[in-house]
């Protein structure tokens, strides 16, 4: 009867958790359909770089929030540089933004993408001015050099209210009206409250069943994740294969995901550039090791996006090193139970 109960339980509760996700899902993709027929789309070339630029919308409320994205694809024997900007883009508010990974996408290219959260103060005419994207081939060779220059664009945004307000009257405020009593929201609830307490029972049940018979799971930290992750990179040999720009992609990620999980940074979500510039102020990580971070993410760059052909002592110090990183800096601070 008690294992009938739980069960019952868990499929009602995971009725529920399934049609919710439908549900967002299903908004998230009306959402993004909608954006793409009413937004702006520009896409600008020259030479071995292509700009592509994507607003939104072209008329937002003063209550609505405006997406940004410059997207740069360009020959890897190029350095790019983005617009930078300050609080404010003209009359918007930068809200938020983020910068991607860059990551390889066909023979020889770079994609690079920026996103930004803008949002207006008052309602009218507001105007993106031209964003430049300035390039330049990296043996710094002087007519190799070039600059985007995208196009003014302007976004309307209208009030809330009505234009019409002539005409409204300000009606005396009516007295309170009872609430019809509905068992609707009780009987979920209870359902709710019985689906939650057999996931906890049937959890309960289970781990004792486990500390009977020994096999407790412990929580698993940072550097153990880790070296799992070094594990099985070495079972692919992906060296063996000639893959070596995988190799230095997935050894790079590895260790920019340890140090989330360890220091809590945003590693992964910058790029090497930003994060070696923000790790001087982190107070969390001890400044000697930051020279051996700052030489191993270095070496995996030269070689995902600069063509470098390291022999095989480079790769076994690259990895000996991202090793030693993480071993060195495993138990700093932290106490595991």
């Amino acid at each position: 009867m008690k294992r009938f109960c739980i069960q019952y339980g868990i499929s009602i509760f995971l009725t529920v958790i399934c049609f919710l996700n439908i549900s967002s899902c299903d908004k998230k993709t009306k959402q993004e359909t909608a954006d793409k027929e009413n937004g702006i789309s520009k896409v600008y070339q020259q030479g071995p770089v292509k700009v592509s630029l994507f607003v939104s919308g072209k008329e937002i409320t003063i209550a609505d929030r405006l997406k940004l994205s410059i997207e740069v694809v360009s020959d890897e024997n190029y350095e790019v540089e983005l617009p930078e900007f300050g609080k404010n883009l003209e009359q918007f508010a930068i809200v938020d933004y983020k910068t991607q990974q860059p990551e390889l996408v066909g023979k020889n290219k770079k994609k690079i993408k920026r996103s930004y959260l803008l949002e207006p103060f008052l309602a009218g005419d507001y105007t993106i001015p031209p964003l430049k994207v300035k390039f330049r081939k990296k043996d710094g060779a002087g007519d190799e050099t070039g600059e985007i220059e995208t196009e003014r664009l302007t976004i309307r945004v209208t009030s809330l209210l009505s234009g019409k307000m002539g005409g409204l009257k300000l009606h005396e405020i009516k007295p309170p009206v009872g609430i019809p009593r509905s068992y609707t929201f009780l009987i979920w609830m209870v359902i709710a409250i019985v689906a939650v307490s057999a996931v906890i029972f049937s959890f309960i049940l289970r781990r004792r069943k486990r500390i009977n018979q020994g096999t407790v799971d412990e929580y698993s930290p940072a550097h153990v994740i880790a070296f799992g992750e070094l594990g099985e990179l070495s079972k692919d040999r992906l060296l063996e294969k000639g893959q070596v720009k995988i190799f230095y992609q997935r050894i790079s990620n590895i260790l920019r995901r340890y140090i989330e999980n360890r220091f809590g940074l945003r590693a992964p979500e910058q790029t090497t550039e930003e994060f070696l510039v923000g790790l001087d102020s982190e107070t969390n990580l001890d400044k000697s090791f930051k020279p051996l971070l700052r030489k191993f993410l270095v070496q995996c760059d030269l070689v995902k996006f600069a063509e470098h052909r390291p022999d095989s002592e480079d790769i076994d110090k690259t990895f000996e090193n991202c090793r030693a990183f993480i071993d060195k800096t495993k138990l700093i601070n932290i106490e595991f139970k």
